[in-house]
């Protein structure tokens, strides 16, 4: 099974609330467009990133609907990237009091013990209901996650889409519907990128080269109704980047589909991550309780870096190495992964992304490693979340 954003040229963001067998409101109005044939050939989540991919919940009355309407990822541990499509309100901006986030695979299964009530919400300034320039979308939670889950970094413009990523295979998430007409259960699937805006794929026309790429979904192999908002993981280097968010496609969901671009709006997603006053992007107040060890320190100034853990290396067996670093706001800290190999420190992964929050997931066999946390610019406190296998 796979996923997909909603349709919204086709209107089928409207079809991704309810469950088939409820009535449901979606965004006030009747959910009434569900679409069969709507997800195909997609698997469920088996990768890291995924667990970063979260489902939104519609609040009415004081009433939250267990099925999702939209997607996003955590880009933090309190800050979701998602579409802007998905926080509309009758021409406005849905309340924080109208939306729940759920972070896991199933809401029907466990949604009281992993929902997060929302703080703010933020919709693209140059959104366009019309046209979807703008589809994208940031939502504040009211606490951090407490999860065993890596927020997944925005792609930033440094690492950024190009003509040249044609062809390059990218990672879609999200819970809308399946091929069954099911739906509001994780899913995702490998396409290959088609390119800057329609970057020729068929049946797609009109989308921007500099806020939008697309993909072809021959066969139906892709986002579809309820994906909307969930992400297009991207791969540099040794690093996971929320590429893009789901934004709309063909109303069948079998020929193409089009995500916004995270790097177009790399500004817009650090300025919201630095106003939080709870610390997503603020180094010392990070919650490592999910991870096995937490690392803290200050860096001078711009090229001055910190070795960890304390300053010398640890021995690993075979497995996943993951970090998740968080330094101050304004400033634009990364983070490597080395590898001692044939008598000398190798860098193993990197994140190196336009500001201080960084991740990496790295599989390794058995050797020496370390943590290095560098100063591209700017000085201040920061945290090293990290499990070591």
């Amino acid at each position: 099974m796979t996923i997909r954003s909603s349709s919204a040229l086709a209107a089928l963001f409207l079809a991704a609330c309810a469950d088939p067998q409820e009535s449901a409101l979606v965004d006030g109005v009747p959910d009434v467009a569900h679409p069969s044939n709507a997800i195909y050939n997609g698997y469920a989540p088996d990768s890291w990133e995924h667990d970063a991919v979260v489902s939104l919940h519609q609040v009415v009355g004081g009433t939250t609907y267990v099925s999702p309407f939209c997607s996003g990822t955590l880009i933090t541990a309190d800050v979701v990237l998602t579409a802007g499509h998905c926080v509309e309100d009758f021409g406005g901006v849905m309340s924080p009091s109208e939306v729940k986030i759920y972070v896991g695979d199933d809401p029907s299964v466990d949604f009281n013990a992993h929902d997060y009530t929302v703080a703010e919400v933020s919709q693209h300034p140059t959104y366009n209901g019309s046209t979807l320039v703008g589809d994208i979308a940031l939502i504040r939670l009211s606490t951090p996650v407490t999860e065993a889950v890596t927020p997944v970094a925005a792609l930033p413009v440094a690492q950024g889409f190009t003509a040249a990523d044609a062809g390059m295979i990218v990672n879609f998430a999200g819970f809308g519907y399946d091929e069954t007409g099911d739906f509001g259960v994780k899913q995702q699937v490998d396409l290959p990128l088609g390119g800057l805006g329609c970057g020729g794929v068929s049946g797609c026309s009109g989308a921007s080269t500099t806020y939008q790429v697309a993909y072809a979904q021959t066969g139906g192999i892709g986002p579809c109704s309820g994906d909307s908002g969930g992400p297009l993981f991207v791969y540099r280097g040794g690093s996971t980047y929320v590429g893009g968010v789901t934004s709309y496609g063909d109303a069948a969901c079998t020929r193409y589909g089009v995500s916004t671009r995270a790097d177009a709006y790399e500004s817009y997603i650090a300025d919201f991550i630095a106003a939080d006053p709870g610390g997503g992007g603020g180094g010392a107040t990070v919650d490592c309780s999910a991870y096995e060890e937490e690392y803290t320190g200050t860096l001078s100034s711009s090229g001055d870096y910190d070795v960890h853990p304390g300053g010398t290396y640890y021995y690993a067996a075979s497995g996943t190495h993951v970090g998740y670093l968080e330094g101050p706001s304004g400033t634009d800290f990364d983070l490597y992964l080395y590898k001692y190999s044939s008598g000398t420190w190798r860098v193993n992964a990197r994140s190196e992304g336009g500001t201080s929050i960084e991740s990496i997931s790295k599989s390794n066999r058995t050797g020496y490693y370390l943590w290095n946390v560098s100063s591209y610019s700017g000085s201040g406190a920061y945290t090293l979340c990290a499990d070591q296998p």
